[in-house]
């Protein structure tokens, strides 16, 4: 069993470095479902590996344990969540940092609240847009930073407050918005803002009552 659980260990962080490797490189990428898989793989590799530690040793190390998990958790998603907002060339993520700003500004910045979700909502019953493609991106926007809420708290002691989550959250949506127009990879949209927002938030609410529930 102990060998099994280093071989686990190597190969997590294999799939963790190789997944590392592809984001960065521009002759290799995955596909949707090799990215999916090298995911689980770390995943559920690195979640092994923490159960067959759990109950061999005592509850101060296995909670620094823990700590060590949500941190390979939360570094597995930032990774993710990071080549999905300004790497993905299959969602048009083509760094162009400040060329021609002034012009890309002045079509893909919108500061108008439900703009751009009236936009989608008229083009489906337009016929220019399938339902499909809407829903992609409207719960995309919704659940893309919804695991914040999860990791945020156990963390960090100061995100336990739901307007600490809120600001914390917003600086991030933010930042990410502006780092998305300033190096072209995406717009800069107030609608984005508001459903990540909504999403994080949710997701915090949930994990609370659930978190009450078990007391």
């Amino acid at each position: 069993m102990k060998l099994m659980k280093n071989i686990i260990l190597v190969i997590s962080i294999i799939a963790l470095l190789f997944q590392f490797y592809v984001d960065i490189s521009p002759i290799v990428d995955f596909s949707l479902e090799g990215r999916v898989m090298i995911v689980l793989i770390e995943v559920f590799g690195f979640l092994y590996v923490y159960f067959w530690y759990r109950n061999k040793v005592d509850e101060k190390i296995r909670q620094r344990y823990f700590k060590y998990l949500i941190w390979l958790l939360f570094s597995i998603y930032l990774i993710n969540l990071i080549y999905l907002l300004f790497l993905d060339g299959e969602l048009g993520r083509d760094i162009r940092f400040l060329e021609n700003i002034d012009e890309y500004m002045k079509y893909n910045v919108n500061l108008k609240p439900f703009h751009t979700i009236k936009l989608f909502i008229n083009s489906y019953y337009q016929g220019n847009l399938p339902l499909t493609m809407i829903a992609v991106n409207l719960m995309g926007n919704l659940v893309a930073f919804m695991p914040f809420a999860f990791f945020l708290p156990i963390l960090f002691s100061s995100q336990n407050k739901w307007y600490n989550i809120f600001i914390t959250m917003s600086f991030i949506i933010v930042l990410a918005e502006i780092i998305q127009v300033f190096t072209m990879t995406g717009s800069g949209d107030i609608d984005d803002y508001i459903l990540n927002i909504i999403g994080s938030m949710i997701a915090y609410f949930i994990l609370m009552y659930l978190k009450g529930k078990r007391k």
